[in-house]
């Protein structure tokens, strides 16, 4: 231990002494990890900007569970009468078998009428929810339904932006906060308005226990499904495994005639293949930024050996082993990496948000330079792993000189 210790304070040593060598091998590490540590972060900000954007626009992440209501005979739909009733004591038994971040939402939607601000009857989907609250909806007035009023027998209502300019006068949207509207026969209190991605569609989203009282008459089934989101696109074909095995336990192994599970499989895997030539595409471009610093390190250190060859041999001849001549080369690799690695960290982080700054301002995209933990402790590992792969070379051969020819040598 001793001896390594002194293996690396040498190696050390002699980088203090040639301090413009050093200053110059450690500036292409600090490019290289600069360089990995700005791809790294911008095509993190980028990849969050398309999740979230396909997470608000397609309902990818989404796994719907749906009853069977009607079956096929002969050409002709007939109604099943004993379609499962999913109720909110079902949440729970589901929710066990999900994975951890998993959100899902009992529905049941319908037809209603109400009465415009110009005295029109006009038409409206009616959406009932229980479960977790629903993400992903930009608020513009009020706020949305939490957990507990979802699963309460309180009359409140969420409207669609376009219901709102229906209802009431469209300059001033926030003036419905508050007021009530009318759905058939039944009467909710407004507490948001929220821009809903369908445009044109006049929606509400209401609590489950008290959806049914504004949908109009028919003798239509209304079947309640759910809806699971799942914590990401990845995550989905681990949501639709769990989906599958509550079914079965629940159904029986004949579940599939009853209920329908169904996703977008073929959008799913376009965007699942996207992301992941997104990040080999990321992955190439640290990749070659990191081979290009540790090339520089090999260079200087091929160098330093040539230089101090007379100064291997005196070592040698003095007593020094093969490994610490080999412990030094490579401390003096260790430590300019970890010195390129400090710097290359600030300098990388500074240039991501000096790029998603200017993206911003050129193309009005929310992307923001978004680093992880994780991603910094994998691009500050690989550094110093290719910091050291690349000064193993010059530090074996100087490890393996022979002393008597190392002093002879000019």
């Amino acid at each position: 231990m001793n001896r390594l210790y002194s293996s690396l304070r040498e190696g050390i040593l002699a980088l203090r002494a040639n301090r413009l060598r050093t200053a110059l091998s450690t500036l292409g590490v600090v490019i290289g990890v600069a360089s990995v540590v700005a791809v790294l972060s911008v095509g993190d900000g980028v990849e969050a900007m398309a999740r979230a954007r396909v997470g608000s626009t397609t309902p990818l992440q989404y796994v719907q569970i749906t009853p069977v209501t009607t079956r096929q005979v002969d050409g002709h739909r007939l109604p099943v009468d004993d379609w499962p009733r999913f109720d909110p004591t079902n949440l729970d038994s589901l929710a066990n078998r999900m994975p951890a971040g998993t959100k899902i939402h009992l529905i049941v939607e319908g037809s209603a009428t109400t009465t415009g601000a110009d005295g029109r009857e006009r038409a409206l989907t009616l959406t009932g929810m229980a479960g977790d609250a629903v993400p992903g909806l930009t608020i513009l007035h009020g706020r949305l339904l939490t957990r507990a009023e979802l699963a309460s027998g309180e009359p409140l209502a969420v409207l669609s932006n376009d219901l709102a300019m229906a209802l009431g006068d469209s300059a001033d949207l926030g003036a419905l906060i508050g007021s009530t509207v009318n759905a058939s026969q039944a009467t909710y209190r407004i507490i948001g308005i929220v821009d809903m991605p369908d445009l044109g569609q006049l929606k509400a989203i209401v609590p489950l226990t008290v959806a049914a009282a504004g949908f109009v008459r028919h003798d239509e089934a209304r079947p309640r499904r759910f809806a699971i989101e799942a914590p990401s696109i990845e995550g989905v074909d681990d949501v639709e495994a769990a989906a599958h095995a509550w079914l079965a336990s629940a159904y029986g192994h004949e579940w599939e005639k009853r209920v329908g599970v169904t996703l977008n499989r073929y959008r799913l895997k376009q965007i699942q293949q996207g992301l992941l030539v997104f990040k080999l595409l990321m992955g190439s471009i640290a990749g070659i930024s990191l081979v290009t610093g540790g090339i520089g390190i090999m260079n200087v250190l091929l160098a330093s050996v040539a230089e101090r060859t007379r100064e291997i041999g005196v070592r040698k001849a003095l007593g020094a082993r093969n490994r610490d001549v080999l412990n030094q080369f490579l401390g003096e690799a260790v430590a300019l990496t970890c010195l390129g690695c400090v710097f290359g960290l600030a300098l990388g982080l500074g240039t991501a948000f000096g790029v998603t700054a200017i993206m911003r301002a050129k193309t009005e995209a929310q992307v923001a330079a978004a680093l992880t933990w994780e991603t910094a402790l994998i691009a500050l590992a690989l550094a110093i792993l290719v910091g050291v792969g690349f000064g193993m070379y010059p530090a074996i051969r100087a490890s393996r000189l022979s002393p008597i020819a190392a002093i002879r040598q000019d």
